[in-house]
């Protein structure tokens, strides 16, 4: 309950005794419906030299908020990593200040989720710009955000230089082939991306499969781990993906659940390639549109393989 006494000095009871029985290390604060009045009690009690993490995803914080915390994070020297989603009023503003504490002054961060706090083009300008500085930041989430072809065309030239990033989360940003294709280019450069999330932009579909799979079977060899779930990908693009996993030395992980045009009719080009993959450990494939025979037949093969497969039981 956020209170305000008599002689108007605002008080947070729950945070405060939240506070107080949180163990050091990692403060997790997730859905309190925080607000930026309560910033003030989060700096006083989180940001010492004990905790390394911090979790404000899920309340109500805006940019004002974010220029005090990240004020404060300006002199810490441990906190590793912040997860800010879910807090649709940070904005573009709010990226502003965590781009500046990025590049002028914090050395330590390695982990940000800014996933669905209202950022456009111009919040992934400025971040992008920040990414050519930083030599740190290793895991970047932006999922649920507002970005078109020319700010991903902007990410995507950071990316080119950029030596620290391993994971990118771009899930749930209505990208299309086009995205796809943009990134692609930027993945021809990049030698320090493992993870890649581009699950539910169902826009992609089978023209982004092909420009992301030309990459990897010719140029990149670092990306161990696709998300691909919710894509638009249909039995001609999983086939694509298919061959893909067949000849790339380093992917390990393969999602592509709930992309319902998949379907049976790949079943005997799958149950190759699972036959002939070196490297592939892990394969998703919840919810789509495979048959109880189909399934069953894929269960059969993996027993014999490698790979560990994930499919829906109905």
């Amino acid at each position: 309950m956020n209170t305000v006494t008599n002689n108007e000095t605002y008080q947070n009871i729950e945070l405060e005794k939240c506070m107080e029985e949180i163990r050091y290390g990692e403060i997790i604060l997730l859905g309190m419906n925080l607000i930026d009045r309560d910033v003030p009690i989060i700096i006083k009690n989180a940001l010492n030299s004990e905790n390394h993490c911090l979790q404000l995803n899920e309340n109500n914080l805006t940019f004002n908020g974010i220029k005090m915390l990240t004020d404060a994070l300006k002199a810490n020297t441990v906190l590793d990593e912040l997860l800010l989603s879910n807090n649709s009023n940070i904005g573009d503003n709010g990226i502003e200040y965590l781009v500046d504490l990025l590049m002028n002054y914090n050395r330590t961060l390695k982990v940000l989720d800014v996933s669905k706090i209202n950022l456009t083009d111009c919040g992934l300008v400025l971040l992008a710009n920040g990414l050519k500085a930083n030599i740190n930041l290793t895991e970047i989430r932006l999922g649920g955000n507002n970005f078109t072809n020319g700010g991903i065309k902007i990410l995507a030239d950071a990316l080119k230089t950029n030596s620290t990033i391993s994971d990118l989360d771009l899930s749930e940003n209505n990208l299309t082939s086009e995205c796809v294709k943009i990134l692609a280019g930027a993945l021809k450069y990049n030698t320090t991306l493992k993870i890649l999330d581009l699950s539910r932009n169902e826009n992609i579909q089978d023209d982004g499969i092909e420009y992301l799979s030309q990459v990897l079977l010719d140029d990149n060899r670092t990306l161990s781990s696709l998300k691909l779930d919710m894509t638009g990908i249909t039995d001609h693009g999983f086939k694509v993906l298919c061959n893909v996993v067949r000849t790339y030395s380093t992917l390990k992980c393969l999602f592509v659940n709930c992309n319902r045009l998949i379907t049976d009719a790949c079943i005997d080009f799958l149950i190759l390639t699972l036959q002939e993959t070196s490297t592939l450990r892990l394969l998703g494939m919840h919810y789509c549109y495979l048959s109880k025979h189909g399934r069953k037949l894929l269960h059969n093969q993996a027993q014999h393989s490698q790979v560990r497969l994930e499919l829906n039981q109905e």
